[in-house]
């Protein structure tokens, strides 16, 4: 079942944690243009008994560049920090670098990419092999044609068939900006790399109405879609008048736009 807004405002209590003290951005955007955005990234959650509290533990950060091209291509960079201790039980890296080649469609469908993911010393320093044999960098690249996609890491080739188009759950910052614009209304379906390494198939998202919430005496009105399928929680994005995603979360995990 759908849900409106007050009632899922009313399922992730979290946001009144995550919005206190945020000032949106009133600067013009344009989503089809070159932009860069930093998003800080959060766990969320509710604590164990007897206290029955929500959390919102500061996680990271998302740095994602978004750059046109001549051959009506565009480029994405992206740059994840992920705090020790915090995200990286679950990521397994500190640091990642990705720069992905995008058809300008609305479903921002993969080309090629290239990524490198390592680990960091408590200095910040990046890490030598450690003690176990465990690799602490790792390289990995792919592309897409005709359907087929060939993932490349440490010199292995692993092949993967898609019947729908393929995008990552970075792009889909892209996706929704330019969707939001476009002012469609109809649902997408898509595949999804997640972090360009797993694969998440039938993906859908669909535009909801708008999430209302008041914080400390602001009141955000924000564009709002959903985005289920296989393999992954589902997100919801929401985004302001000018189509800029000013926040993104599941049941675990949050992303805020941060003031630069």
């Amino acid at each position: 079942m759908v849900q409106d807004s007050k009632s899922l405002i009313s399922s992730v209590g979290f946001l009144p944690l995550l919005l206190k003290g945020f000032q949106p951005s009133t600067e013009p955007f344009e989503p089809d243009g070159e932009w860069e955005q930093t998003y800080r990234t959060f766990i969320v959650g509710m604590l164990s008994q007897p206290h029955r509290e929500w959390n919102c533990a500061p996680a990271g950060t998302i740095q994602i560049k978004r750059t046109p091209k001549q051959d009506g291509t565009f480029t994405l960079q992206v740059n994840v920090v992920a705090n020790q201790g915090i995200e990286r039980h679950g990521r397994g890296f500190d640091r990642i670098e990705a720069q992905i080649v995008c058809r300008n469609d609305q479903f921002a469908s993969l080309i090629s990419w290239q990524r490198l993911s390592w680990l960091l010393t408590p200095e910040k320093q990046k890490a030598e092999i450690g003690d176990l044999g465990m690799v602490v960098v790792a390289k990995m690249g792919g592309k897409v044609k005709n359907e087929q996609v060939t993932l490349q890491m440490q010199g292995r080739e692993r092949k993967l068939k898609v019947h729908t188009p393929l995008t990552c759950d970075w792009a889909m910052i892209d996706v929704v900006q330019r969707l939001a614009k476009s002012g469609a209304k109809k649902a997408l379906q898509f595949s999804m790399l997640e972090e360009l390494e797993f694969l998440r198939p039938n993906q859908r998202l669909y535009l909801r109405e708008p999430m209302e919430i008041e914080v400390e005496g602001q009141k955000f009105r924000w564009q709002r879609f959903e985005q289920f399928g296989d393999g992954v929680l589902p997100w919801t994005y929401c985004l302001d008048e000018n189509n800029r995603l000013i926040l993104a979360f599941s049941a675990m995990k949050a992303i805020l736009l941060a003031r630069t």
